[in-house]
């Protein structure tokens, strides 16, 4: 495994550049493509997320290789992701589940899940698993899978022998690729046969969403 103690010792621009890139096409799909006047061809907004998960991997997985064996690693680690992340997340998803508890029963409100799914950011499994959510917080599912990593990847790469660490991240690569692939023909299938065949499946609008990206 490459010696990556060096990759980070100063700021990357053209990194930089990428994710706001990828910041941008999700605005760009979520804007002009998936409203009423816009056009499909615009709604590449997972080519966005695809970006920017790749690039939170080789920043992230970087930083953990080059620093795992520094003293109160873990502590460190996990509290300077989590002083990065909880504030905003907890006032946003706060400020949000607030008020739909204020107007609910209105035809317009929303319904998301209960505190404790965002709480332990796993709205992206609950989603996969029953659907629903509402449309507010609907964006957190992409931070839970980023949290998801941040507490797994550490614990493979410390406690992982290195000669079985690559054959395990080619086999998660493999896994979800080929979990992905799957997906996209399901949303194919059930795009092509209708709305009931994606009631037989047990497939709604938020599992495609989901499955489609």
């Amino acid at each position: 495994m490459r010696d990556t103690s060096g990759i980070l010792d100063k700021r990357i621009p053209e990194l930089d550049g990428l994710r706001g890139l990828a910041a941008l096409l999700v605005l760009i799909a979520h804007y002009f493509g998936y409203v009423a006047h816009g056009t499909k061809a615009l709604a590449f907004d997972w080519l966005g997320v695809d970006l920017f998960f790749v690039l939170s991997g080789f920043l992230i997985g970087s930083i953990i290789l080059a620093n795992h064996t520094q003293p109160n690693f873990f502590l460190s680690f996990y509290l300077r992701r989590a002083a990065r992340i909880v504030p905003v997340y907890g006032l946003v998803c706060g400020a949000t589940l607030a008020l739909a508890a204020v107007l609910g029963g209105h035809a317009w409100s929303d319904h998301p899940f209960s505190p404790g799914v965002y709480a332990a950011f796993v709205s992206n499994m609950v989603v996969g698993l029953r659907g629903g959510g509402g449309e507010w917080l609907s964006p957190t599912w992409s931070l839970a899978v980023e949290e998801q990593f941040y507490l797994l990847l550490p614990l493979l790469i410390v406690w992982m022998r290195k000669r079985w660490l690559d054959l395990l991240l080619v086999l998660l690569w493999l896994g979800a690729t080929l979990r992905n692939d799957a997906g996209r023909l399901l949303v194919a299938q059930v795009r092509r046969d209708g709305p009931a065949h994606a009631a037989g499946l047990n497939v709604d609008d938020e599992i495609i969403a989901v499955d489609g990206i």
